[in-house]
């Protein structure tokens, strides 16, 4: 199938728009501490450790049902991509949190110190793509999504649809997703970056719009019915994928708003403590 010029050109923007992000934000996660990825909002970073052990187990097993009692077909959608890279990053910060329970004291001072290693940078990376991600999949699941799925005029693929979309593994990854990350949001110490996190962002969701349009070059099919480019709508095809790019970046933009907040609410309590 041929892709529209239109979106082709709106893709190399995106990308443009992703490099002068990363290329500002550079800085920004160079001067994050090593600690950040680590230390616990509550004080008790054993806290932060057990919830990520917890959330590794549960979302593993969840992608695991999945795809054991489903089929890979479920990898093509963005949802599993998102709740996929939420398994890697509740992996790696739980290493990365049994590591530094396992340091002496001095060890954890010095750490404090220190520049961040590939695995901080993958950490704190991963935690600003996925949070907003998160967010943003959820809103547009139910309610863009789901509504054109169950309402379609085969009655077949409807019921089908409708078993799809309300069961328990699809709760869990277009709701519990959230309610995981916002744990994770409350209990860790990751601070707001503006320009790498809409960067990051920006990237995750260029990757899969990459792979969106090989998978319609070979099979004519999309991925999701809004970004159908084999139909005639009432508006261009390109229209949908500003949309979608504009709610993802609102997402990012928002959630670095709250990250900040958080930030600024806990140094203002340490700050009591010691007056």
């Amino acid at each position: 199938m041929v892709i529209p010029l239109s979106v082709i050109l709106f893709k190399l923007v995106g990308c443009i728009v992703c490099a002068k992000f990363l290329t500002k934000g550079v800085q920004e996660i160079t001067s994050i501490g090593n600690h950040h990825t680590t230390l616990s909002s509550t004080g008790k970073p054993w806290i932060l450790l057990v919830y990520r052990v917890c959330m590794f187990l549960v979302t593993f097993a969840v992608q695991y049902i999945q795809l054991t009692y489903r089929s890979l077909r479920a990898l093509r959608y963005f949802t599993v991509w998102n709740w996929i890279a939420i398994i890697i990053y509740f992996f790696l910060g739980s290493i990365s949190s049994i590591q530094h329970q396992l340091m002496p004291a001095a060890g954890k001072e010095e750490k404090r110190h220190k520049t961040t290693t590939i695995v901080d940078r993958l950490l704190v990376s991963l935690f600003h793509a996925i949070l907003p991600m998160t967010l943003f999949i959820d809103v547009v699941t139910w309610t863009i999504l789901t509504p054109m799925l169950v309402n379609v005029p085969d009655p077949e693929r409807a019921l089908h649809w409708r078993t799809v979309m309300y069961s328990p593994i699809s709760y869990m990854q277009h709701g519990g997703n959230a309610i995981i990350m916002f744990g994770e949001f409350l209990l860790n110490t990751i601070p707001n970056s503006n320009s790498w996190s809409h960067g990051v962002v920006a990237l995750w969701s260029i990757l899969f719009g990459i792979w969106s349009l090989i998978f319609f070059s070979f099979t004519g099919q999309a991925i999701y019915p809004f970004l159908d480019m084999s139909k005639k709508t009432g508006h261009p095809v390109w229209v949908a994928y500003l949309g979608l790019s504009l709610m993802g970046l609102g997402s990012s933009y928002l959630v670095q708003r709250i990250i900040r907040f958080k930030h600024q609410y806990l140094n203002r309590r340490i700050s009591h403590k010691i007056d």
